[in-house]
């Protein structure tokens, strides 16, 4: 980044503790005057089980599960968005909605945003979990375009 241009910094989030951690260490160790956060809160719709024999209906039951994590995403990000107000932060907010995995989305926003990095927690899942069901954290140092710091769980040292 040249000069004393300001830096926008990338911070997904959603209601867990490894978020928390990751707006923590941002605060502590890398926060400079200036900087403008992008809070991302990407909801993933829940999955549909496939018919063989008709297609699927939409029940009122996924609706109203659909709507209830966007709402859930809106407060995780109206929460972070209050405390980037607290510490004197400027900052945006976005809730999101992914087919393909928030990984991707997080990494479309940093590119589309100019992010300068990308802070983000990890959720320190196992070798076998993490091959069967990824993990986001690798998906964005994977594919990002700009630098990406993952702070891992505490109980990693």
């Amino acid at each position: 980044m040249a000069g004393n241009q300001p830096r926008n910094i990338v911070l997904p989030v959603d209601a867990s503790v490894h978020s928390e951690r990751a707006f923590s260490w941002y605060l502590s160790n890398l926060k400079q005057d200036g900087d403008h956060l992008t809070i991302v809160s990407v909801v993933e719709p829940p999955k549909i089980p496939p018919s063989f024999f008709s297609p699927v209906v939409v029940s009122d039951e996924y609706k109203t599960d659909v709507e209830e994590a966007i709402q859930k995403s809106k407060d995780t990000a109206a929460k972070f968005e209050k405390r980037c107000k607290e510490a004197g932060l400027k900052c945006s907010v976005s809730t999101e909605t992914s087919d393909f995995g928030p990984g991707e989305k997080i990494c479309e926003i940093a590119k589309k945003n100019g992010a300068s990095g990308i802070v983000m927690g990890s959720r320190g899942l196992n070798v076998i979990r993490k091959t069967l069901l990824g993990s986001v954290s690798s998906y964005v140092v994977n594919h990002a375009d700009v630098p990406v710091i993952v702070t891992p769980p505490n109980d990693q040292k």
